[in-house]
């Protein structure tokens, strides 16, 4: 079974509201304890994410920094 949604009414909100729909959205698969399939591409991605922070940590960007720069775009 294929299922289409409307992206379109979701697309025209400020972007505020989008943020609170991605946070509703995962919000409920949080709830939910939804189990994630451990590929070996899935742990061979992980492990290679990893090690490119561990290598170049001037990439990385500081969780409280995406965190901090998504609050003030909800702000407005």
């Amino acid at each position: 079974m294929t299922s289409v949604i409307d992206m379109a009414p979701i697309l025209s909100l400020p972007v505020a509201q989008r943020f609170e729909v991605i946070g509703a959205i995962w919000d409920s698969i949080a709830d939910e304890k939804v189990e994630v399939e451990e590929s070996d591409e899935l742990i061979a991605e992980l492990i290679r994410r990893r090690e490119d922070a561990f290598a170049n940590p001037e990439d990385c960007v500081p969780w409280e920094q995406v965190r901090d720069a998504a609050a003030a775009r909800r702000r407005g």
